[in-house]
C-alpha cells in the first residue's frame, strides 16, 4: 500500500506538527506533501521524501507564510495524489482541499476548522492590527474562502479531531461527524516533585490568541512571582507592559531546560481559548497542576480541583482570583501525573492505527 502524509506548512514546530510527527511514526514508508517546508525545524523528516508546492519557492515565505494564504487551496487542489492508497490529513487550514481520485481514501485530522475564517474571524482581523481599507476588502474575500473551505471539508472518507470542541466546530460548520482522538505529548522520564518552587509558569509561542497580555497584566496586580518562555512577535511588547520585578522572560528554551520549568512551577497558566492544548497536558504529565480558562479543548485535560482549576472570565480579575483560590488548595504531584496517561504517544499511535485500518477493512 502507498501511503502519503499531507499537511499544510511545516516551517515551525507547535502542537499540530508534532501531532503530524507522530502519525508518521506510525507509517514510515509514507511521503509527505506540505505547502512550506523549513526542513532544518524537522530534523525528524530529515531521511523522508518530503515533497512542497509552488509556494515554497515565494521570497519571505518562511516568516510570512500567512501572506499567501489566499493561493493555498490553489495549491493544494493541485497536488497529484493518483499514485496513492491512502492519504492521511493533518489539517487545519487549506490541505483538506486536496483532491483525490475514488479509489484511494483521504482521512482527515482536522486540528480545528480553518480558524481565521470561521468563529474566530473577527478577532484575528483585530488582532493583527489589519487596518480598516484591508478589513473591507477582507470581508467578499473571507466570504468566497468560508466557501471553497466547506466544499474542500467534504472532500474526505473519514474525519479524525483533537478534542470535544472541535469535535462541535466541525459538526456545526461542516456538518460532519468527527471522531475524537486526543493529541499525545513526547514519552520521557519524568521526575515527579511534590514540593515545589515559588513561581507560576506560562509559555509557547508569544503570539496574540495565547492571551500571554492577560497573564502580565494580572501578574502586574498580584506581584506573585512568574516565569515566561518562549519567542514570538509579542515578547517585546510584554516586556513594556510588564510593570512587576517578579516577572521573568526566558524567551527561547531547550526540552531538557522546558521539562525542568514544568516539574519545579506551583501551576502552569493556560488562558486561551484552544483547540486542545498539548502543553497542558505536558503539565499534568510533570506532575504540574493547570490554572485554565474553561473554554476549548482544554475541558478534555483538566479535571476541576483533581489536576488543575479553571476560571471562567478571560480577565485579569478571574484569573487573579483562580490563583488566590488555588493557593488554598492542596493538590498530588503524582495524582496530577497519573491523569494524564491518555495522552502518551502510544495510546496515539494505537487509536489512529485502529481507527484507519477499521475504516480500511470497511471498504
Amino acid at each position: 500500500m502507498k501511503i502519503a502524509i499531507v499537511t499544510d506548512w511545516l516551517n515551525s514546530k507547535g502542537g499540530a506538527e508534532k501531532v503530524t510527527q507522530h502519525i508518521a511514526e506510525v507509517y514510515p514508508e509514507a511521503d509527505i506533501y506540505t505547502s512550506i517546508y523549513k526542513a532544518e525545524n524537522f530534523p525528524a523528516f530529515k531521511n523522508r521524501k518530503v515533497y512542497t508546492s509552488f509556494i515554497n519557492k515565494l521570497p519571505f515565505v518562511h516568516k510570512l507564510h500567512f501572506l499567501y494564504l489566499f493561493i493555498m487551496p490553489y495549491a493544494f487542489e493541485n497536488m497529484n495524489f493518483d499514485d496513492y492508497d491512502l492519504v492521511i490529513n493533518s489539517n487545519w487550514a487549506c490541505s483538506k482541499g486536496i483532491i483525490t481520485n475514488v479509489d484511494t481514501k483521504h482521512i482527515i485530522y482536522m486540528h480545528n476548522p480553518t480558524r481565521y475564517i470561521w468563529d474566530d474571524c473577527h478577532k484575528y482581523l483585530a488582532q493583527y492590527n489589519v487596518p480598516k481599507f484591508i478589513k473591507f476588502l477582507a470581508k467578499p474575500f473571507l466570504s468566497k474562502l468560508r466557501n471553497w473551505d466547506f466544499v474542500a471539508s467534504q472532500r474526505n472518507d473519514g474525519i479524525i479531531c483533537n478534542s470535544s470542541a472541535v469535535q462541535k466546530r466541525i459538526k456545526k460548520y461542516y456538518h460532519l461527524d468527527a471522531k475524537v482522538i486526543n493529541p499525545a505529548f513526547e514519552d520521557r522520564k519524568i521526575k515527579i516533585k511534590e514540593k515545589k518552587e515559588n513561581y507560576y509558569l506560562a509559555g509557547g509561542r508569544l503570539i496574540p490568541y495565547k492571551q500571554f497580555e492577560l497573564i502580565v497584566r494580572a501578574f502586574n496586580q498580584n506581584q506573585k512571582n512568574l516565569k515566561i518562555y518562549g519567542k514570538g512577535r509579542l515578547l517585546e511588547k510584554l516586556k513594556k507592559i510588564n510593570t512587576n520585578p517578579n516577572t521573568k522572560f526566558l524567551g527561547y528554551v531547550d526540552d531538557q531546560t522546558h521539562q525542568n520549568l514544568l516539574e519545579n512551577a506551583k501551576a502552569f497558566l493556560f488562558p486561551q481559548k484552544d483547540d486542545f492544548g498539548i502543553v497542558a497536558a505536558e503539565s499534568i504529565q510533570h506532575g504540574c497542576p493547570v490554572i485554565a480558562y474553561k473554554k476549548g479543548g482544554i475541558v478534555d485535560i483538566i479535571k476541576d480541583e483533581q489536576n488543575g482549576i479553571f476560571f471562567d472570565e478571560q480577565n485579569e480579575n478571574s484569573l487573579n482570583q483562580a490563583i488566590h483560590k488555588f493557593e488554598k488548595m492542596q493538590f498530588s504531584s503524582k495524582e496530577i501525573a497519573k491523569s494524564s496517561q491518555q495522552f502518551t504517544k502510544q495510546e496515539f499511535q494505537s487509536k489512529i492505527k485502529a481507527y484507519i485500518d477499521k475504516l480500511l477493512d470497511e471498504a
